[in-house]
């Protein structure tokens, strides 16, 4: 019978190992391991790091991706509150999503969820409120037109001017 030693059987796997990439996001101590990494690895008597790391750092893509549509929904961001509004407004109470669904049977909107509210640090639930959201544009409006349903009085605000970022520009007459 043969028997082996974890830490013998680890310690040559870890000799056999070439590395290619490694995937990480862009954060500085991600860079920082991965230069020790690649140090280590360039030091062996073997030195396992293919073109000796130079292309060893690859960065995620879903971390990009998600930077880059966070970026961009900050350019939105007035919109996407508004939206969340609307969406606040129909579920902050029963009698407001009654009346709600009554728009949307009104509509005869073939839809059969609600509305959903999003988390805003996570730009995936801010696409799924914004899709949910606008197959019910028809019942919105509809919502809109009841002048007792107190619902365009519940968003007016007062005369203020915002930038193309959504930012609110200071009135020069305060």
């Amino acid at each position: 019978m043969i028997s082996f030693k974890p830490k013998e059987v680890v310690n040559a796997c870890v000799e056999m190992i070439v590395v290619l990439t490694i995937i990480v996001d862009n954060a500085a101590a991600n860079k920082c391991a991965i230069e020790f990494v690649r140090s280590k690895l360039n030091k062996r008597e073997n030195p396992a790091a293919i073109l000796e790391g130079k292309y060893m750092h690859v960065r995620c893509t879903a971390h990009i991706c998600n930077l880059i549509v966070g970026s961009s929904l900050q350019k939105l961001n007035r919109a996407v509150l508004a939206i969340r509004n609307v969406v606040k407004y129909v579920r902050s109470s029963l009698a407001r999503l009654d009346a709600f669904k009554t728009c949307v049977a009104k509509e005869q909107l073939p839809c059969k969820g609600l509305v959903v509210m999003d988390v805003p640090t996570r730009w995936n639930s801010t696409f799924l409120m914004l899709e949910a959201t606008l197959k019910f544009k028809k019942a919105f409006a509809r919502m809109g037109e009841d002048e007792d349903s107190g619902f365009l009085a519940y968003f007016k605000e007062p005369e203020e001017l915002y930038n193309e970022e959504g930012e609110l520009i200071p009135n020069k007459g305060n």
